[in-house]
């Protein structure tokens, strides 16, 4: 699948509505379907340029956590995210499928950077 190629066609209108929500109350134009269908190929242009095979491990386990939550809307991602996942070492994939791990082995990783996060690499929704 070629990046950019993802719509938002089929997206639930509540997110929408939450978004239109949250955007008057700061004040913002909200995010309506116009503004979706706009950016949602760049966003997976984006996605598909950073989320490869060769891609730092720590970009690949967070990536396959928090890109799972996405295929329920998009799931043309389908493909690459399997192909990600099955790509990876058999501890990522592992620790990616893992729900509940054992207290004292979870892993999470801080990324420093301008806005340095913990993510959380384990239990892909």
């Amino acid at each position: 699948m070629e990046s950019g190629t993802l719509s938002a066609q089929g997206k639930p209108e509540s997110v929408i509505s939450q978004n239109q929500k949250r955007a008057e109350s700061t004040g913002l134009d909200p995010i309506n379907s116009k503004t979706v269908e706009h950016y949602t190929p760049i966003l997976f242009r984006i996605i598909y340029a950073i989320f490869q095979q060769q891609a730092p491990k720590a970009t690949l386990k967070i990536g396959l956590i928090y890109l799972a939550k996405i295929m329920d809307f998009y799931p043309e991602f389908t493909e690459k995210y399997l192909e990600i996942l099955l790509s990876c070492p058999e501890n990522i994939r592992s620790t990616t499928l893992e729900m509940n791990p054992l207290p004292g082995t979870e892993e999470e990783i801080y990324v420093s950077g301008s806005n340095t996060e913990k993510y959380r690499t384990y239990g892909a929704p």
